[in-house]
Protein backbone atom coordinates (compact mmCIF):
# COMPACT_ATOMS: atom_id res chain seq x y z
CA UNK A 1 0.00 0.00 0.00
CA UNK A 2 2.86 2.38 1.04
CA UNK A 3 4.72 1.44 -2.40
CA UNK A 4 1.75 2.16 -4.24
CA UNK A 5 1.21 5.55 -2.52
CA UNK A 6 4.71 6.88 -3.22
CA UNK A 7 4.05 5.85 -6.81
CA UNK A 8 0.88 7.69 -7.27
CA UNK A 9 2.88 10.81 -5.81
CA UNK A 10 5.93 10.64 -7.43
CA UNK A 11 4.31 10.52 -11.52
CA UNK A 12 7.46 12.00 -13.06
CA UNK A 13 10.05 9.44 -11.88
CA UNK A 14 11.22 6.37 -13.55
CA UNK A 15 9.07 4.30 -10.78
CA UNK A 16 10.21 1.25 -12.20
CA UNK A 17 13.89 1.36 -11.39
CA UNK A 18 13.25 4.44 -7.94
CA UNK A 19 10.79 1.71 -6.68
CA UNK A 20 12.56 -1.62 -6.41
CA UNK A 21 14.36 -0.26 -3.83
CA UNK A 22 11.92 -0.46 -2.00
CA UNK A 23 11.20 -4.06 -2.25
CA UNK A 24 14.23 -4.99 0.25
CA UNK A 25 13.36 -3.44 2.76
CA UNK A 26 11.09 -4.76 5.60
CA UNK A 27 7.84 -3.11 5.31
CA UNK A 28 7.91 -1.79 8.88
CA UNK A 29 10.53 0.01 7.69
CA UNK A 30 9.47 1.58 4.88
CA UNK A 31 7.31 5.00 6.47
CA UNK A 32 10.99 6.14 7.77
CA UNK A 33 12.76 5.09 4.56
CA UNK A 34 10.12 6.93 2.51
CA UNK A 35 9.15 10.09 4.27
CA UNK A 36 13.02 11.04 5.20
CA UNK A 37 15.11 13.63 3.59
CA UNK A 38 18.33 12.60 3.14
CA UNK A 39 19.56 11.57 0.59
CA UNK A 40 17.98 9.78 -2.35
CA UNK A 41 15.77 7.26 -2.09
CA UNK A 42 17.88 4.52 -3.53
CA UNK A 43 20.65 5.62 -0.63
CA UNK A 44 18.22 5.37 2.00
CA UNK A 45 17.09 1.56 1.08
CA UNK A 46 20.18 0.68 0.99
CA UNK A 47 21.23 2.17 4.17
CA UNK A 48 18.43 0.60 5.98
CA UNK A 49 19.25 -3.00 4.51
CA UNK A 50 22.99 -2.53 5.11
CA UNK A 51 22.42 -1.61 9.02
CA UNK A 52 19.43 -4.01 9.49
CA UNK A 53 22.07 -6.79 8.00
CA UNK A 54 25.05 -5.52 9.50
CA UNK A 55 23.35 -5.72 13.13
CA UNK A 56 21.91 -9.23 12.57
CA UNK A 57 25.87 -10.45 11.98
CA UNK A 58 26.19 -8.91 15.22
CA UNK A 59 27.92 -6.18 14.29
CA UNK A 60 27.81 -2.14 14.69
CA UNK A 61 25.18 -0.40 12.27
CA UNK A 62 27.79 1.31 10.05
CA UNK A 63 25.56 1.90 7.66
CA UNK A 64 22.97 4.15 9.05
CA UNK A 65 24.42 7.08 6.93
CA UNK A 66 22.58 8.83 4.41
CA UNK A 67 19.55 7.77 6.36
CA UNK A 68 21.06 9.84 9.03
CA UNK A 69 23.64 12.44 9.11
CA UNK A 70 26.83 11.14 9.73
CA UNK A 71 27.51 12.80 13.28
CA UNK A 72 24.12 10.78 14.55
CA UNK A 73 24.87 7.57 12.91
CA UNK A 74 28.46 7.93 14.74
CA UNK A 75 26.94 8.43 18.03
CA UNK A 76 24.52 5.95 17.44
CA UNK A 77 27.06 2.97 16.75
CA UNK A 78 29.19 3.86 19.24
CA UNK A 79 26.52 3.47 22.12
CA UNK A 80 25.50 0.20 20.16
CA UNK A 81 29.43 -0.64 20.21
CA UNK A 82 30.00 0.28 24.03
CA UNK A 83 26.61 -0.96 25.42
CA UNK A 84 27.28 -4.69 23.63
CA UNK A 85 23.85 -4.28 21.80
CA UNK A 86 25.02 -5.64 18.49
CA UNK A 87 25.75 -8.88 20.15
CA UNK A 88 22.40 -9.12 21.23
CA UNK A 89 21.16 -8.64 17.69
CA UNK A 90 23.23 -11.05 16.11
CA UNK A 91 20.86 -13.92 14.13
CA UNK A 92 18.02 -12.34 16.23
CA UNK A 93 15.42 -10.44 14.09
CA UNK A 94 13.18 -9.58 17.05
CA UNK A 95 16.15 -7.90 18.71
CA UNK A 96 17.33 -6.29 15.73
CA UNK A 97 14.20 -4.61 14.71
CA UNK A 98 13.21 -3.53 18.12
CA UNK A 99 16.69 -2.22 17.97
CA UNK A 100 16.26 -0.80 14.62
CA UNK A 101 12.76 0.94 15.23
CA UNK A 102 14.05 2.63 17.92
CA UNK A 103 16.97 3.70 16.70
CA UNK A 104 15.05 5.45 13.68
CA UNK A 105 12.38 6.89 16.44
CA UNK A 106 16.02 8.68 17.44
CA UNK A 107 17.06 9.54 14.37
CA UNK A 108 13.02 11.62 13.58
CA UNK A 109 12.97 13.22 16.93
CA UNK A 110 16.80 14.20 16.95
CA UNK A 111 16.27 16.03 13.38
CA UNK A 112 13.19 17.65 13.95
CA UNK A 113 15.08 19.26 17.12
CA UNK A 114 18.32 19.70 14.76
CA UNK A 115 16.56 21.18 11.83
CA UNK A 116 16.10 24.67 13.38
CA UNK A 117 19.25 24.98 14.67
CA UNK A 118 20.70 24.36 11.37
CA UNK A 119 18.30 26.49 10.07
CA UNK A 120 19.55 29.91 12.30
CA UNK A 121 23.13 28.79 12.37
CA UNK A 122 23.14 28.92 8.35
CA UNK A 123 21.42 32.56 8.38
CA UNK A 124 24.07 33.65 11.05
CA UNK A 125 27.02 32.30 8.95
CA UNK A 126 26.12 33.89 5.93
CA UNK A 127 25.30 37.08 7.60
CA UNK A 128 28.69 36.83 9.12
CA UNK A 129 30.56 36.04 5.10
CA UNK A 130 28.51 38.71 3.62
CA UNK A 131 29.91 41.54 6.37
CA UNK A 132 33.18 40.03 5.66
CA UNK A 133 32.69 40.60 1.46
CA UNK A 134 31.15 43.89 2.54
CA UNK A 135 33.89 44.56 4.69
CA UNK A 136 36.76 43.81 1.88
CA UNK A 137 34.81 45.44 -0.54
CA UNK A 138 34.60 48.77 1.26
CA UNK A 139 38.92 48.50 1.70
CA UNK A 140 39.41 48.50 -1.52
CA UNK A 141 40.47 51.97 -2.30
CA UNK A 142 38.92 51.62 -6.03
CA UNK A 143 37.86 54.29 -8.23
CA UNK A 144 35.07 52.55 -9.48
CA UNK A 145 32.63 51.81 -7.00
CA UNK A 146 30.16 48.83 -7.64
CA UNK A 147 26.51 49.53 -6.82
CA UNK A 148 26.06 45.21 -6.76
CA UNK A 149 25.38 43.98 -3.05
CA UNK A 150 27.89 41.46 -1.89
CA UNK A 151 26.69 38.04 -2.60
CA UNK A 152 27.63 34.25 -1.82
CA UNK A 153 28.66 31.59 -4.65
CA UNK A 154 26.99 28.40 -4.31
CA UNK A 155 29.64 26.85 -2.98
CA UNK A 156 30.40 29.30 -0.36
CA UNK A 157 26.46 28.49 0.58
CA UNK A 158 27.28 24.53 0.27
CA UNK A 159 30.29 24.92 2.63
CA UNK A 160 28.33 27.02 5.22
CA UNK A 161 25.16 24.55 4.99
CA UNK A 162 27.93 21.97 5.84
CA UNK A 163 29.48 24.14 8.41
CA UNK A 164 25.79 24.49 10.17
CA UNK A 165 25.11 20.88 9.93
CA UNK A 166 28.34 19.96 11.75
CA UNK A 167 28.31 22.52 14.40
CA UNK A 168 24.45 21.77 15.05
CA UNK A 169 24.46 18.52 15.58
CA UNK A 170 27.99 18.60 18.01
CA UNK A 171 25.46 20.72 19.85
CA UNK A 172 22.87 18.32 20.03
CA UNK A 173 24.94 15.09 20.75
CA UNK A 174 26.96 17.15 23.75
CA UNK A 175 23.77 16.80 25.59
CA UNK A 176 22.95 13.12 24.95
CA UNK A 177 25.35 11.34 27.70
CA UNK A 178 25.76 7.44 26.94
CA UNK A 179 23.61 5.29 25.95
CA UNK A 180 21.00 8.21 26.50
CA UNK A 181 20.56 8.23 23.20
CA UNK A 182 18.69 5.17 22.75
CA UNK A 183 15.33 4.53 25.24
CA UNK A 184 16.08 3.53 28.86
CA UNK A 185 14.27 0.14 28.38
CA UNK A 186 17.47 -0.70 26.17
CA UNK A 187 19.76 -0.60 29.75
CA UNK A 188 16.85 -2.44 31.55
CA UNK A 189 17.50 -5.54 29.30
CA UNK A 190 21.16 -5.04 28.79
CA UNK A 191 20.91 -5.54 32.66
CA UNK A 192 18.49 -8.38 32.71
CA UNK A 193 20.34 -10.37 29.59
CA UNK A 194 23.97 -9.37 31.42
CA UNK A 195 22.26 -11.40 35.03
CA UNK A 196 21.02 -14.34 32.98
CA UNK A 197 24.60 -14.84 31.23
CA UNK A 198 26.03 -15.41 34.36
CA UNK A 199 23.45 -17.23 35.47
CA UNK A 200 23.92 -19.89 32.51
CA UNK A 201 27.28 -19.72 32.78
CA UNK A 202 27.84 -20.92 35.54
CA UNK A 203 24.96 -23.50 34.86
CA UNK A 204 27.40 -24.26 32.08
CA UNK A 205 24.89 -23.99 29.22
CA UNK A 206 26.91 -21.24 27.82
CA UNK A 207 26.44 -23.35 24.39
CA UNK A 208 24.36 -21.74 22.07
CA UNK A 209 23.61 -18.90 24.80
CA UNK A 210 23.42 -16.13 21.85
CA UNK A 211 20.98 -16.65 19.87
CA UNK A 212 18.56 -17.88 22.13
CA UNK A 213 19.07 -16.49 25.40
CA UNK A 214 18.78 -12.97 23.71
CA UNK A 215 15.64 -14.35 21.46
CA UNK A 216 14.04 -15.27 24.48
CA UNK A 217 14.75 -12.99 26.87
CA UNK A 218 13.56 -10.76 24.87
CA UNK A 219 10.10 -11.93 23.91
CA UNK A 220 9.14 -12.86 27.87
CA UNK A 221 9.83 -8.65 28.12
CA UNK A 222 8.18 -7.57 25.51
CA UNK A 223 5.71 -10.42 25.09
Amino acid sequence: MIRELYQMSSPLLNLDSQLTCLDNVPEKFLPAVITSTNGELVARCESLVNSRNELLRGKSPASLFPLTPQPLANAICKVVEETGLSRYCAQSEEVTDALLSDILAVIDKLQSKASPLISDLIKQLEEEALNQIKQALEKKKSKRKSTKPPSLTNAQRASITETASEEAWQQMLSGQEGNGILPAVWQERLAVWAQLEEVFTELGLITGLGFDLSKGVFQSMVG
